[in-house]
Parts: structure tokens; C-alpha cells; sequence
């Protein structure tokens, strides 16, 4: 006698009559294990639903507008907030700017974290395309706390003239954004804060080793390792490549007449080379 139970049938379902059959459930064994499994597929229908429902996709209109919309909310608080702090900046203690700083670094860095602990799946979601709007928004809010840890060493620092310190505090808050929300801004971020760091590395060098003449050639190095290395590790390949372009072009090949040519023809070559794998990929300028 074959034992049929509620609900649609389903390999489970037979399973559980088999084993009904067999002696080895009791009916009202198999019809609990049935209804908990039906309750449990129901549950799960209604969180995907929800949460279709709560996030718009990435590439809507009502998405777009929502990001853009908080964006336009955020730079008109710091706006007001750097209204305010600059009519007021002198009057303030060197405790009270540390302070201040030290606050607004930390409330950027805690809604940069929270939106990426939020968004479903965490990290690994934001650092995916699965969810790009909060990875742009995390990575901003990022960006900037990582500028206000800059500010905020340059505050404790301000009395030794040590811009070394500074460039480093950026540099590392931008490569902690990047891990947490690679974006475009955080990889100009990085190459900002790598410039700063190879800038002020230089300044403090004896007065005769950090003339132009050898500062260039060290700078024009750091575009090409960004453009040529750096760039394939990073998210926005083509972004990286340009930027790291400009900044060799920047700084130029030295030398005299004839070894700046030779060194503007490598690069051309370089860049044509480089450009070549990125013709048919289409940018994400804003990724």
C-alpha cells in the first residue's frame, strides 16, 4: 500500500512515503517533516521578494535617481559643514581641530563600512558588480575619510613640517578603501596618494639629489610601473592605464634633446601597446 502525503509531489515527498511504507516513519512523522519543508520554502520566497522589492536594480532609472539624489545630499552636508568650520577654523584650539577632524574621519569611515556590511553578501558583493551603486557610494565616502586621515595627521604633525607622514596616512586610508569598495575614485586615490608619497619622499632627500632634473625621471618611472603593472591588477584597467600615461607624459622623459625624442617615441609605442587588449572593452569610468 503506497501511503500518499499532502502537498505536490516531489522526490522528498516520495521518499518519505517509501519510507512511511517501510515502517521506518510514522505518517505523522513524514507529514511534519512535509510541512516544515513547504513553511521553510515559503519563508525564503518572501525574503527574495522583499529584498527584490527593498533594493532596485543597479541599472534602473528609480536606482540612478536614488544615488544620485545621495550624493547630491552628501556634498550639501559637507559643504555646510566646511562652511561653518571655515568661518570658525581660527578661533578653534588645536584640540578642538583634532577633534573635529578626528570625528568627521571616523563618521565617513563607519557609513563607508556600514554600507558595505549591509549590502547583501557584504564585501564580496560591494566588490562584485552585484551591487555597484553601494560600492560607488562606500567608495567615496571611503575616499574621503581617507583624505580626513591625511587632515587629521597633518594636525598632529603640523609643527614638524613633515609632509611624509601625511602622504602616508593617504595612501594608506586609500588602499584600505580600495579593498573595501573598489571603485574609480579609490584607484585615482591610490595613484594620488603614491604620487604623494614618492613627492614627499623626494623633498626630503639632500638639496642636490631632489633637483627637478632627478626628481622627473623617478615620477615618469611611477606612471609607467602604474600604467604598465599596476593597472593590471586593478579593477578599471583603462582608467589606470590612462592616468598612468598622463603622469609619465607629465613628467617627461629628461635628458637632452635626442634622449627626450627616443623617450617620447617609447612612449608613444608604450601607450599604443598598452591601449591595444582595451580597444573592444567598453570603460566604466564611474565603476
Amino acid at each position: 500500500m503506497i501511503t500518499e502525503l499532502p502537498g505536490r509531489s516531489t522526490p522528498l515527498s516520495h521518499a518519505l512515503e517509501r519510507l512511511v511504507d517501510e515502517g521506518q516513519l510514522t505518517r505523522e512523522q513524514a507529514v511534519r517533516v512535509t510541512t516544515a519543508v513547504a513553511e521553510e520554502e515559503q519563508l525564503r520566497a518572501l525574503q527574495a521578494g522583499s529584498t527584490a522589492t527593498a533594493v532596485p536594480p543597479a541599472g534602473s532609472r528609480s536606482g540612478r535617481l536614488a544615488e544620485v539624489a545621495g550624493y547630491a545630499g552628501g556634498a550639501l552636508v559637507l559643504a555646510g559643514g566646511a562652511l561653518v568650520l571655515g568661518q570658525n577654523w581660527e578661533q578653534l584650539s588645536r584640540a578642538s581641530r583634532l577633534l573635529v577632524v578626528g570625528l568627521l574621519t571616523a563618521l565617513l569611515a563607519a557609513a563607508g563600512v556600514a554600507i558595505v556590511r549591509s549590502a547583501p553578501g557584504g564585501r564580496t558583493a560591494t566588490g562584485r558588480d552585484a551591487q555597484p551603486a553601494r560600492r560607488r557610494l562606500a567608495g567615496v565616502l571611503l575616499v574621503l575619510a581617507a583624505a580626513g586621515l591625511a587632515g587629521f595627521v597633518g594636525l598632529i604633525t603640523e609643527d614638524t613640517a613633515a609632509g611624509l607622514p601625511i602622504a602616508l596616512a593617504g595612501l594608506a586610508g586609500a588602499v584600505g578603501a580600495h579593498l573595501l569598495a573598489p571603485t574609480a575614485v579609490s584607484e585615482i586615490a591610490l595613484l594620488g596618494g603614491t604620487l604623494g608619497v614618492t613627492g614627499t619622499a623626494l623633498a626630503n632627500l639632500p638639496e642636490r639629489m631632489a633637483e627637478p632634473q632627478s626628481v622627473a625621471p623617478v615620477i615618469f618611472a611611477v606612471g609607467v610601473a602604474w600604467a604598465v603593472g599596476v593597472s593590471r591588477v586593478l579593477r578599471e584597467k583603462t582608467l589606470a592605464l590612462s592616468l598612468g600615461l598622463l603622469v609619465a607624459l607629465g613628467a617627461g622623459p629628461s635628458g637632452d634633446r635626442d634622449t627626450r625624442t627616443v623617450g617620447l617615441v617609447l612612449l608613444a609605442l608604450l601607450a599604443a601597446g598598452a591601449f591595444t587588449p582595451h580597444v573592444r572593452r567598453p570603460p566604466c569610468w564611474v565603476g
